[in-house]
């Protein structure tokens, strides 16, 4: 069990990555991963990076410790279902999705769907839903959003990721 008391926001937003829900698979032809991230996979051979979108893997300070972590587009080999996987500086790893269930809007989710992704800096304001206690950002976050529509963060909060719905 991992305890600390840094937030990771993976905060998946408009703009900057999309593609289709349901587009055929890319293949990753000469992704290079960085060294951490690399690492971090090959404790998940059920695993495979996937480049369904661009930019396939975000660095950030997600956990605020100062070093910079790696998040890497996945998909479980044997069911395709899509996830993230966070390579952090001190060496562990987390996986959402990609056959793990979290927390997705309001029920847990195995199959992250999410069709853009960005970096949000733990220094810019995050939105709220209504009825939702305001968010302060410990670390890096990945802004996620579906269809330009609905969006949210996946955050660290020191045991797991969790989920900030921001808008429908």
């Amino acid at each position: 069990m991992i305890s600390r008391r840094f937030g990771v926001c993976v905060v998946l937003s408009m703009g900057f990555a999309v593609a289709s829900a349901y587009a055929a698979e890319t293949k990753c032809e000469g992704l290079k991963l960085p060294q951490a991230a690399e690492t971090a996979l090959k404790r998940f051979p059920d695993l495979a990076v996937s480049c369904r979108l661009n930019p396939t893997v975000i660095a950030g300070d997600f956990d605020g410790d100062g070093h910079s972590d790696y998040a890497v587009l996945v998909m479980q080999k044997s069911s395709q279902k899509r996830g993230i996987l966070i390579a952090f500086a001190g060496g562990w790893t987390v996986v959402a999705g990609a056959g793990r269930p979290v927390k997705y809007g309001a029920i847990a989710y195995s199959d992250l769907n999410f069709d853009q992704w960005e970096l949000h800096s733990k220094s810019q304001p995050v939105e709220s839903a209504e009825d939702q206690k305001p968010l302060k950002l410990h670390g890096d976050a990945l802004l996620v959003s579906y269809h330009e529509s609905a969006s949210g963060l996946f955050y660290w909060d020191g045991k797991g990721i969790r989920w900030y719905q921001q808008g429908d």
